[in-house]
């Protein structure tokens, strides 16, 4: 499989990921993607070397029988439309807002919340918003989400306030795959995935 850059990903590569369990996702990313090493990979996830490339390989292989035959490059073909523009920001603002109820009307029935790289996963509006009843978004503070972009798709950057301090922590960088104008998937990475991203750690 040929190495894809995070500026030429496309919505075909993205499907195909969604048939990898999350580490090996998280590692494939992380290596094919962003260009890690599989040393810096190992360090980022505690593992050893030897089980990341053992990983990679799977995944790989795993993502041959699902991109179409004779494909090699992934080009992205189009900008981002006006409608994927309105969900982010509608995202966003539910977010600051910890409005929960905005939130999930933003999602397909269907949709998938994913966590990597925990292998901690919610399918489906149902069990995404019995995560928000157990979890509110403003249980620990508040937030502040920056508008950017991850696998030429609509990204925020979320900053963390906490209850009794002044400074905004970035926490998150929360991806969107959005379909027919609502969110088909969510791919939450922790600060330890992020530094791809040219972000302050403070606000």
């Amino acid at each position: 499989m040929v190495a894809i850059s995070h500026e030429t990903i496309e919505l075909t590569f993205l499907a195909a990921l969604q048939h990898l369990p999350p580490r090996q996702r998280a590692i494939l990313i992380l290596s094919d993607v962003l260009g890690w090493s599989a040393k810096e990979v190992a360090e980022i996830l505690e593992l050893t070397v030897a089980a990341v490339n053992s990983a990679l390989q799977r995944a790989r292989a795993t993502m041959r029988k699902h991109l179409p035959a004779g494909r090699q490059e992934w080009v992205f073909t189009g900008p981002r439309s006006e409608d994927e523009q309105a969900v982010l920001k509608t995202f966003m603002d539910a977010w600051e807002r910890a409005d929960a109820a905005l939130l999930t009307e933003l999602l397909h029935e269907d949709a998938r919340w994913a966590m990597p790289p925990a292998a901690l996963w919610f399918d489906g509006r149902p069990a995404i918003t019995r995560l928000f009843e157990l979890y509110p978004i403003d249980w620990r503070g508040d937030f502040r989400m920056v508008p950017t972009g991850a696998n030429r798709q609509p990204a925020a950057a979320a900053y963390l306030r906490l209850t009794g301090e002044s400074e905004y922590r970035l926490v998150s960088i929360n991806v969107l795959r959005i379909e027919h104008g609502k969110i088909a998937e969510v791919t939450t990475f922790a600060p330890s995935l992020c530094r791809a991203f040219d972000f302050p750690h403070t606000l």
